[in-house]
């Protein structure tokens, strides 16, 4: 799957589903460092996509970088107050 998702991203590195697959793939796998770096290039394509520091957080609190975690929930929140799951994953963090 990672290869089709890489080809996806070879043809049309803006089609920002497969970025945001990607990097699930690599999160659920415990690849978190390189699973930023995925949603990184998705944050380069659209740097007003919510999802994009959402999921980026999960992998740096997963990592145990609360701070940047905390910083990339409240991002995610400020451009989508439908993310709410951000804005409580933000404030858990201490």
């Amino acid at each position: 799957a990672l290869l089709q998702f890489d080809a996806c991203i070879q043809k049309d590195y803006t089609f920002l589903d497969a970025h945001m697959e990607k990097g699930r793939i690599l999160y659920n796998n415990k690849k978190y460092a390189e699973a930023i770096l995925v949603y990184d290039l998705a944050i380069k394509v659209s740097n007003t996509f919510a999802d994009a520091f959402f999921w980026k957080a999960k992998c740096q609190e997963a990592l145990g970088k609360k701070m940047d975690a905390k910083e990339n929930y409240l991002k995610a929140y400020s451009l989508d107050n439908t993310l709410v799951e951000a804005k409580e994953s933000a404030e858990k963090i201490k």
